[in-house]
């Protein structure tokens, strides 16, 4: 797999917590769709049936000269996205790591007919309209789905080729707490400051100090905002102390965990 979120590295080396219940990221196989007509299905919410369709529809029109990337509902009564008209289409919004997903979203990503406009340009020229144009990078799809009359939201994250010839899709994931908001991203830019037992931080003019209330072993990660794995350590002494010239800067994630829970907790790291 290329390029996959990184929080799944820390996911998996731990057993299961609590506070990560409710978050579902879907590893998905790397598609990369170069062909017209070509597309791509995926099913947000991991209930077997296919939720939306993502399609390339390229060198076409009488010209030959449209370039078109659409996505659309399989169930078209049950799937949005996060998106609003503008001009003469719907398009779906490029969201950024950390967007909240949720009822009061926009989600007029879609038209009446069904589709929502991602890309669009004529010889290679974007129309004005979209919001995947340059810079290149990966973006996210908020989406909303119905599951026992009740709203399921959540994410996937694809990129656009510079050309937009071609687009690659990434990972998804979703919150399986019904009708509760997620943020675009790795899972624990979703997950809230909270814990299982209480540990301390304090930023000093070199270090980043955190301290634990009990002498347990904990396994200690901390990220960037995008889900990097900064540093993970064994935490054994009741406090650990760690050069801020590892960590750049910029919002940091806390992720420790024992056999008593767990702690998870924002640090804002400025220069």
């Amino acid at each position: 797999m290329l390029r996959k979120l990184h929080a799944a590295v820390f996911v998996l080396a731990l057993s299961p917590i609590s506070v990560l219940a409710q978050h579902v990221y879907v590893d998905l196989d790397d598609s990369t769709i170069t062909t017209n007509n070509s597309f791509i299905d995926i099913d947000v919410n991991q209930d077997s049936a296919m939720d939306f369709r993502l399609t390339l529809y390229r060198d076409t029109g009488v010209s030959g000269k449209l370039d078109h990337i659409i996505i659309s509902p399989i169930d078209s009564l049950n799937g949005k996205v996060v998106g609003s008209q503008r001009g003469q289409f719907n398009y779906v919004d490029k969201l950024q790591i950390g967007h909240l997903i949720s009822l009061v979203a926009p989600w007029n990503g879609m038209s009446s007919s069904h589709y929502g406009t991602i890309d669009y340009r004529f010889d290679s020229i974007h129309d004005p309209y979209s919001q995947w144009q340059a810079p290149y990078n990966e973006g996210f799809v908020g989406t909303r789905t119905i599951k026992r009359d009740s709203l399921v939201f959540g994410w996937i994250r694809l990129s656009i080729a510079p050309n937009g010839k071609s687009f690659t899709v990434y990972d998804c994931g979703y919150q399986s707490t019904l009708d509760s908001s997620i943020s675009a991203g790795h899972l624990w830019v979703s997950v809230p400051e909270r814990s299982q037992w209480q540990g301390g931080w304090a930023l000093t003019a070199t270090d980043l100090v955190l301290t634990k209330p009990h002498a347990n072993a904990v396994s200690l990660a901390i990220m960037d905002i995008q889900g990097r794995v900064l540093l993970q350590s064994n935490w054994q002494h009741e406090s650990i102390r760690i050069p801020r010239q590892l960590l750049g800067s910029g919002m940091l994630i806390v992720l420790a965990q024992d056999r008593e829970g767990a702690w998870v907790q924002r640090i804002p790291l400025i220069d």
